[in-house]
This record gives structure tokens, C-alpha cells and sequence, in this order.
């Protein structure tokens, strides 16, 4: 582990399940692409690299990659035919491994693509001859074994959907099939892709959180870097089995079996028609899947009688069972109000909805399946699958499904998302008043004018969403973040049930807002091909997409009609991770999150602390103010930072001795009170290794304007450039830009150190809150030797970013070569570029 962590704008994206599971780079059946063996250079291995001199080894730079990416499959046992778990193995493909990479036809269909830095790196590497490289990786000692420690977090964590038969590739039951794949888990681990859990923690509290507790990821990530021990197998205790939650009392499956036809993924809706003849009231669900190698997803809702005529006739129309539904569970170009009855993933086990709480279902309705099959891995086969449902006769409180979206966003043109576009966001703030009249809320008691209780979110976006997040605002001004995705995956929707019920009061509003990605890397496959990216707007379609949110509502109970129930404000270390590993001197990025509380920057000072007037605050009515990080110190006069954004650096003192450490994060009145509210997050600090130090590449005091000649950035240059020499300048040891006063910038000097292919570069940077008059885009970029490394668009308005980024060079460039640093920005804002270095690889 390795406290260099990108925080902002990941370079690889390693997804499992199936649809985004790169398991196999771009060689997945090299059989049948005609890609055969070793070419003329044999196949023992020994292969001399073309230059005589490579740069790139597969020791030193492809290896990871490799067996993070390929050898999940490609083992001795693994569905792949043939393996490439040895240097040999991989040698001895090479000639199909380049025939694949080059021509495109690896990854197939469904398979997130190759990155660009680890297309160039395996090319190069094979181009180069292959070479081997020397030297072993160095395993970090660890006290965890798989008996004694992680076979009960994987059991409990993976198992459930990585056994055989079920929807996942492979299995983790036991340790030879841990052992065998430990480098993909790592990867999965370290990325966060696994478990999947699409929010952001450490905000409004969601039941049945999947996502790996900081604990038992540190563990699990320790017990890998030491190579994986089995240890004794007597150690290891089993977690008892849970005893059954609901007895349910009604089965009822889909009306005849279905077998996709498209591959790897089909959506298609399929009806079961509802046999009870009285109205009944749901209050618990869960879906039952028949092939459960093939069933990804299931979105089930109630298709009142009323509807019925629109369903039924599409119902078939294909001349098979159902019909398509890519994006929402009816009938493309249909928009219809069915009820929300369960959403399921592999891992969710369904249970009783809110106590006291159930969804009305009229005799004559039917219950449409949106069917999520992937079949890469295992052949399509029939499917039948059924939902287990225990009714009752009346509930206290009837649930309601209530949608929200802006309805200016329908008309054509109304939400535009550009072809090509990798960032477009929009935003709508509203109330519920014409929702609740759309869906008839008021049958169930719920009604604007009065407060109603708030169980769950349902975020919904299609294939080509980015992030997406839905907000409570209170008449008052409080802002509390329900469910934030910022990593959105339409493959992982869930309905998002919260611990204890929201109540919002009249005058209480709601902000949705929604990011997609436009560029041709997201765009979709059909028919075997991914389309180009194309004009895209809301619409039920296929390639068309949606902004909306799905709430669970009922009417307040009668205890909370009286004085208002606040949420609590709360703070999370969002970084550093429990256990994340740095040196002395490190600077650490430090993001916290905060519910409920407004950051803002210090109205008074530290002598006003104790006045009487801040003194008679109840501490829980405190809603905005700032924060202070401490090292090492519960004593509140300690030495600390006072910070007002989210993200920001600390920077270790140079004599911190080796150990664990911890950091304290505690929310602040404007006049520095304590307002009792605190987190804290353990780190580790080890000696740095003197031949593993980076090199840095920059003189903050050397950075001169680049000419127009050598400036690689000049088509985004603006018709005026304003940039005048005080916008930008040296503070603390960093380059800081104004970009209120500086519309474009690019900054060059000569590289400091020689940078090799492979070299790893380190960039260090932030800025602060992105603020606008409207809706624009910030870009920065790093190049270096007259080509792009790393580049990235922002959104405006956007909060605070932290970027601690490691992206491997893919250009020779000698000492001397030209550096550049680009931004364009809108608006009042500061960048801080505080480091560039290079890690040379052996």
C-alpha cells in the first residue's frame, strides 16, 4: 500500500461483475481470433528485446498489469483456454496479444476498454522484444493469514456472488481460488470496485451497506502485499449462518420462461400477472433468480390495471416473451407511472420494507421484471425467475412511489448532452407539489402542504452517466446530502433505503443533479459495435438518457408532526484511508465530508472564543462553520489546521518517527468552539526507501509563459487572453494560480531529471471551490517532451479538489526536455500545482 493515492480522475477502472469486468485485457479468445503462439522467437521466454537496450520489462512494468487483469481467467482452471499466470506463458502469446491489442477486436462487446497508459505500456513492452527484466518483488511482511483473518471478510464480503454457478466469473470459497487471482483482488480492493457500492459513504446513513469497512480493507490489502499466507487452517472460525428475516407468503414467477439473444447484455421486461383478487399491501420482497449465472439485475415494479392496454401490447410485439427496456421498465417512447416494488442485485437479500410501511397492489395488475442478463459468463439459458412476497391486508402507513425531475428537461433540447462531450451536468431545484398531484399521492395520505416521511432513494441515469446526486434542502438553507454517486454505474442501481426515515416540512426543497459522459470510450455496443458518440437528450430510448429520482414516501407519523426533526451535523476523513501508508515530510490529502453543515471561512477569531454570546449556542443547532485538523493531539489548543474547504493537504513534519498515527478532524463554530462533532482516521508512516525516492522534474521559482510555437494547448486558447504576470506566482514552495485574473494559462520549463518510458509521474495539485456565474469547465494538463500525460475536466460550480495522481510516462525525454503545466479556467478560482516528480523504474 502506498499513501500515493489518485483521489481525483482514476487511470485504471477494473470492474467485476461481468459488464465492466476487463478480466482479460484484449485476449479473452485469442483462439478464435486466429492469434496462435509464440511467433519465431520460440517459446521458452527468452526474448531479447529489439533494441537491445529495452526500457521496459515485464518485471518492472507489465507484469502488474497483467496479472491484475488477464490471469483471473487465463490459469490453470480458469474458463480462458490457455493461461498467463508466467513470463513464458505470456511470451509465448505475444504475437496474438499485439495482433488483439492493435487491431481493436479485444475487448469484446461489454468489456470496459484498455486505458490508454496501459495500451501504450504492454505495446511498447512487446515491441521493445518483451524483455523479462530482473529482480523479484519484494513482499512486505504481514500478520494476517487467510485462515486467521480474510477468509471471513471474503466469505462474508465476495462469496456470495463469487461461487460456482453464481452470476461472478470465479470463485473465492477457498484458498486455492483466492491465491489464485490475489493480484485482481488487490486491484479490485485498492480501486474500490469491489464490493460494488456506488455511494459515497459518510453521509446520510443507508441500510444493507455493501461496501468494505476501512478495517477489513487495510487488512485485506496487508495480507496481499505479503504474498497471501494461507496460515493453519484451524484458526479460522465460520460467521454463523443468519436465520431466515421474513416468512413469506406468496411466489409468483415470470409468466414463461425467457432465453436472451444478445450478448453480453439484454434488458428486457417480462410480465407475471398478479393472482390475488382483493387489494393487499407489500411489506416485504425479494427476487429469486432462476439462472442466476445470467440474472446481473432485476428493477421490479407495479403495472396498475389502468396502464395495462400500453404494457400488453408490447407485450410480445417481437414475437418473444416481454419487450426491450434499456432504460426504464416500460415500453420504449411510453412514459408511464409504474410503482416501484423491489430492486435486486447479486448480494441483496431482499427483507421487510420500513416497519409499518407496504405498497398497495389491486387485483388485475401486473408486475413488470426489467431483466438485466449478462452471459459472459455462461451460455444463455432459459430464465424463469420469481419474486418470494409476504402481503398483509393494511399497513399503517401506505407507500407511495414519487418521482423527481425537472420537467423542462422532457421537451426536445431541453437536457442537450453534446456528442463528444465527457462532461456535461445539469441541475434542477424543486419541491414535490406537482409530483405528488402526478402519481395521486394524496390516496396515501401524503400531501405537499403537509410534512410526510422520506424511507429511500432511487437514482436512476442511462449508460452514459457519470455521477449523479440528490440533496435535501431545508427552508432554512441546511443542506443534507441523501445519496451522492460519484462514480455512477447503471449496471449497480439500487434503491437506497435510509436507517431512520427523513421527515420534510412544507417549504423543504430537493436538488438532483446528474453528470454524464458523452466521449466515445462510454458509448454502447449494439448489434457487436460501439456506436459513435451522437447528440443525446431525455427520452425512454435506448440511447437516449434520463435524469430522475425515485423516492419511497408515506405520510409523517403523528409524533413528528410537532416540533421539527433535525438531522444531525456530522464530519468524515473521506482520505486518508485507515491504514494508508506514508513517510515523514509526505504531504497528505485530506478531504472530509460534512452533512448538515454549511463550510465557510471564520467570521471571528480566536479571541473571541468564550464571548457570551457563542457561549448559550446548543452545540446541535450549529449549521455552518469551519474545521480543525490536529496530528496526534485530542487537546483542542493544540498546534493545528483551520481549513474551510473540503479537500486540502497536511503536510507530516520531517522528524514524525515511524509508526501509526492519527489525525482528528472536528467541526468548528465561526468562533472556534468545539462543536462536538469529530472524526478520526489511523495512518501508518514508515522510512521512506532511499532508492525508491522520486526525483522532482520542476523548479517552482523556473516557470516561464510558453511561446506560442511550443505551446500544446493552443486550441483551447480563448479569442482574448488576460493572464497578466501577478495572477500567477510562487507561495509556500508551490505554483498558485488566480484564474479570476488568468483566463489561460500555459506554464513551461526544462525538465529538471531524464524521464524513460514507464518512469512513473507523480503529480500533486489542488484548487478550491469552482465558482461561476453559470455553468462552465475548468481544464488542467500536464505534458511533458512535447506530448499530453494527464489532463482533466472539471465542472463549474464543483467543490474543493484534491489530486495526488501516479501515471506512467508513455514518452522518452531527456533533462532539458520542455514541462508544461496548462490550465483554462472560468471564473474566481485558485490552483495550486505543488509537485512533479518521476519514480524511475529498474
Amino acid at each position: 500500500m502506498s499513501g500515493r493515492k489518485q483521489v481525483v480522475s482514476p487511470m485504471f477502472r477494473f470492474m467485476c461483475p461481468p459488464r465492466h469486468w476487463v478480466v482479460v485485457l484484449a485476449i479473452l479468445a485469442l483462439s478464435a481470433c486466429g492469434g496462435g503462439g509464440g511467433g519465431s522467437n520460440g517459446t521458452d521466454g527468452n526474448v531479447s528485446a529489439s533494441s537491445g537496450n529495452a526500457a521496459l520489462t515485464y518485471r518492472s512494468h507489465t507484469r502488474d498489469i497483467i496479472d491484475s487483469r488477464c490471469v483471473t481467467c487465463h490459469r490453470e482452471g480458469g474458463q480462458a483456454p490457455f493461461s498467463l499466470a508466467t513470463y513464458a506463458e505470456v511470451v509465448a502469446k505475444r504475437s496474438a496479444i499485439v495482433y488483439t491489442l492493435e487491431s481493436g477486436t479485444m475487448p469484446k462487446p461489454g468489456f470496459a476498454p484498455l486505458s490508454a497508459p496501459e495500451r501504450t505500456l504492454l505495446l511498447d513492452w512487446l515491441a521493445e522484444g518483451a524483455a523479462e527484466g530482473e529482480g523479484d518483488v519484494t513482499l512486505a511482511a504481514t500478520p494476517y493469514t487467510y485462515y486467521g483473518h480474510t477468509k471471513s471478510i471474503l466469505d462474508a464480503r465476495c462469496a456470495n456472488c463469487h461461487s460456482p454457478g453464481e452470476i461472478a466469473p470465479f470463485s473465492l470459497t477457498d484458498y486455492e481460488g483466492v491465491y489464485a487471482v490475489r493480484s485482481a483482488i488487490a486491484h479490485q480492493v485498492e480501486s474500490d470496485a469491489m464490493p460494488p457500492w456506488p455511494p459515497t459513504n459518510d453521509y446520510t446513513p443507508l441500510r444493507n451497506n455493501r461496501s468494505l469497512p476501512d478495517e477489513e480493507r487495510a487488512v485485506l490489502l496487508d495480507w496481499l502485499a505479503g504474498g497471501a499466507p494461507a496460515g493453519d487452517p484451524s484458526a479460522f472460525t465460520a460467521a454463523p449462518v443468519p436465520a431466515a428475516q421474513v416468512d413469506y407468503n406468496l411466489r409468483v414467477q415470470i409468466n414463461e420462461p425467457y432465453t436472451p439473444t444478445q450478448y453480453p447484455d439484454e434488458y428486457r421486461c417480462l410480465l407475471i400477472d398478479w393472482p390475488l383478487e382483493e387489494t393487499v399491501f407489500v411489506d416485504a420482497v425479494t427476487v429469486v433468480p432462476d439462472a442466476k449465472a445470467q440474472v446481473h439485475h432485476v428493477f421490479a415494479v407495479i403495472a396498475d390495471p389502468d396502464i395495462l392496454p400500453v404494457i400488453e401490447a408490447a407485450d410480445g410485439a417481437d414475437g418473444k416473451p416481454g419487450f426491450p427496456c434499456l432504460g426504464a421498465p416500460s415500453p420504449e417512447g411510453a412514459l408511464l407511472p409504474p410503482r416501484t416494488l423491489s430492486v435486486w442485485a447479486p448480494g441483496i437479500t431482499g427483507g421487510f420494507l420500513p416497519e409499518g410501511t407496504g405498497v398497495r397492489v389491486e387485483p388485475g395488475s401486473k408486475i413488470i421484471m426489467q431483466m438485466h442478463y449478462n452471459t459472459i459468463n455462461s451460455a444463455p439459458m432459459p430464465d424463469q425467475s420469481s419474486l418470494d412476497i409476504h402481503y398483509v391486508s393494511e399497513v399503517e402507513r401506505e407507500a407511495v412511489t414519487i418521482f423527481f425531475l425537472d420537467l423542462d428537461w422532457y421537451p426536445s433540447g431541453g437536457m442537450p448532452i453534446p456528442a463528444g462531450d465527457p462532461n456535461v451536468t445539469v441541475q434542477y431545484t424543486g419541491n414535490f407539489d406537482w409530483p405528488m398531484r402526478f402519481v395521486g399521492a394524496e390516496d396515501a395520505g401524503v400531501v405537499a402542504e403537509e410534512p410526510f416521511a422520506l424511507h429511500s432513494a432511487f437514482m436512476h441515469q442511462h449508460v452514459l452517466g457519470k455521477a449523479q446526486s440528490i440533496e435535501l434542502i431545508r427552508e432554512a438553507g441546511t443542506e443534507i446530502m441523501l445519496v451522492d454517486s460519484r462514480d455512477w454505474d447503471f449496471d449497480w442501481q439500487d434503491e437506497y433505503f435510509f436507517e431512520e426515515e427523513i421527515i420534510v416540512y412544507p417549504g423543504d426543497q430537493f436538488r438532483l443533479t446528474c453528470t454524464w459522459d458523452n466521449s466515445p470510450e462510454k458509448q454502447q455496443f449494439i448489434d457487436g459495435k460501439q456506436i459513435e458518440p451522437r447528440y443525446t437528450e431525455f427520452g425512454e430510448g435506448t440511447t437516449d438518457e434520463m435524469c430522475v429520482n425515485y423516492f419511497y414516501v408515506t405520510r409523517a407519523n403523528e409524533a413528528d408532526l410537532g416540533e421539527k426533526k433535525q438531522l444531525p451535523s456530522t464530519v468524515a476523513f473521506h482520505q486518508p484511508r485507515h491504514h494508508e501508508v506514508y513517510h515523514p515530510g509526505d504531504y497528505v490529502p485530506i478531504e472530509v465530508l460534512t452533512n448538515a453543515f454549511k463550510l465557510q471561512e471564520p467570521q471571528g477569531d480566536h479571541a473571541s472564543h468564550g464571548h457570551e454570546e457563542h457561549m448559550g449556542n446548543a452545540m446541535h443547532n450549529h449549521r455552518a462553520g469551519h474545521y480543525h485538523v490536529y496530528l496526534n493531539a485530542e487537546d483542542d489548543e493544540a498546534e493545528h489546521l483551520t481549513r474551510w474547504e473540503h479537500s486540502t493537504f497536511y503536510k507530516l513534519p520531517d522528524d514524525l518517527p515511524p509508526g501509526q498515527h492519527t489525525f482528528r478532524v472536528s467541526l468548528r463554530s465561526d468562533a472556534h468552539e468545539a462543536l462536538g462533532i469529530e472524526d478520526r482516521v489511523t495512518i501508518r508512516v514508515v522510512e521512506p526507501d532511499p532508492s525508491a525516492e522520486p526525483t522532482s522534474l520542476i523548479d517552482v521559482e523556473a516557470w516561464q509563459p510558453a511561446s506560442t510555437n511550443s505551446d500544446l494547448f493552443t486550441e483551447r486558447m480563448p479569442p482574448v487572453v488576460n493572464c497578466p504576470s501577478n495572477s500567477w506566482y510562487e507561495e509556500d514552495g508551490a505554483l498558485e494560480v488566480q484564474t479570476g485574473y488568468c483566463n489561460y494559462l500555459t506554464a513551461a520549463q526544462p525538465s529538471l531529471a531524464a524521464v524513460e518510458k514507464g518512469d512513473l509521474i507523480r503529480v500533486v495539485l489542488w484548487h478550491g471551490q469552482l465558482r461561476f456565474q453559470e455553468p462552465a469547465e475548468a481544464h488542467v494538463a500536464i505534458a511533458l517532451g512535447g506530448e499530453v500525460l494527464w489532463q482533466d475536466d472539471i465542472e463549474i460550480p464543483s467543490a474543493a479538489g484534491v489530486y495526488d495522481i501516479e501515471v506512467p510516462s508513455t514518452v522518452n525525454a531527456p533533462e532539458g526536455a520542455q514541462v508544461q503545466f496548462h490550465l483554462d479556467n472560468h471564473g474566481f478560482n485558485t490552483w495550486t500545482l505543488l509537485s512533479l516528480e518521476v519514480e524511475s523504474q529498474p
